[in-house]
């Protein structure tokens, strides 16, 4: 009798952990299952690997990712940037986020060609205030989004239909590592529309497959989660390995111009992490 149950118990389990996989659960800002207070200062170096289907392999340059935790107006925060060196010239993003919810408060993006996009979120969540200029078609880009750089930047403020996530202007896999990471959790979250903007969101997804070992620069291999995270707004499919350690982020790896993408993780260049350069206008709301 008692194995029948243990045997009966387990088939529950199996699939409780199914169902959970394939309805994923909504998560919104200031849910207290997102958590992001262990997150400590980082940085991080990877080099960007494109494996093509014809067994050719291209290199593009090194991205950076250094964050610290701040106190900017009585709030505890988080500050990150990114740097991405490539042949074509530089790509950035800045995010200033809440510490424990990770909610944003100010994120902006901007490259060497001239692409500028910027976002200040009010404290509540209601509203944001946006700059950008056209955008440039592209892959992971919206086609409704797409415009001439000769068009006039755009500057707005929108009444938000509900309180948003940052994820396709920089936060990515790291507002990911604040959400509970364990074999077959799935959930799907609320983001502002950044190529797009607009007072509806976007919504990602993301499951968490399991753990493998990844190679992670001089620690050698370690342990991970991986993540494969679903950006429908932007058509896009990222695979995440995760840790919540730092650097939180050791591998990314993303389909781009026919080619199999991969960050693989560098030895760091220094162990500072420098603050993203945000005006103090955006971060007192």
């Amino acid at each position: 009798m008692d194995k029948t149950r243990l045997i009966v118990g387990l088939v529950l389990l199996l699939i409780g952990a199914d169902a959970e996989a394939a309805n994923p659960v909504s998560v919104r800002p200031g849910d207290a299952i997102v958590d992001g207070s262990f997150i400590k200062g980082f940085i991080n170096r990877w080099k960007l690997v494109g494996r093509g289907s014809d067994g050719s392999v291209v290199e593009m340059g090194t991205w950076t990712d250094a964050a610290r935790v701040d106190t900017i107006g009585g709030r505890e925060v988080l500050l990150r940037k990114q740097i991405w060196i490539h042949d074509s010239g530089a790509e950035g993003y800045y995010n200033v986020v809440d510490h424990k919810t990770l909610t944003p408060i100010v994120s902006q993006y901007t490259n060497a060609a001239g692409w500028y996009r910027r976002m200040e979120f009010s404290r509540d969540g209601s509203l944001v205030h946006f700059q950008h200029n056209p955008l440039p078609p592209g892959e992971g880009v919206p086609a409704n989004a797409r415009a001439r750089m000769s068009e006039p930047m755009s500057e707005g403020q929108i009444k938000l239909s509900e309180p948003m996530f940052d994820f396709n202007t920089g936060m990515f896999g790291l507002l990911i590592a604040g959400f509970p990471l364990k074999e077959g959790y799935s959930a799907r979250f609320p983001v502002f529309r950044s190529y797009y903007p607009k007072a509806e969101p976007a919504w990602v997804d993301f499951e968490v497959k399991g753990k493998e070992m990844v190679q992670a620069g001089r620690a050698g291999n370690i342990e991970a989660w991986l993540v494969v995270a679903h950006s429908p707004d932007t058509d896009e499919v990222m695979t995440f390995d995760l840790i919540k350690e730092p650097p939180y982020i050791i591998r990314l790896r993303q389909p781009w111009q026919g080619r199999d993408w991969t960050f693989e993780m560098i030895d760091p260049p220094a162990p500072s992490a420098p603050p993203p350069a945000v005006s103090n206008r955006s971060t007192g709301k």
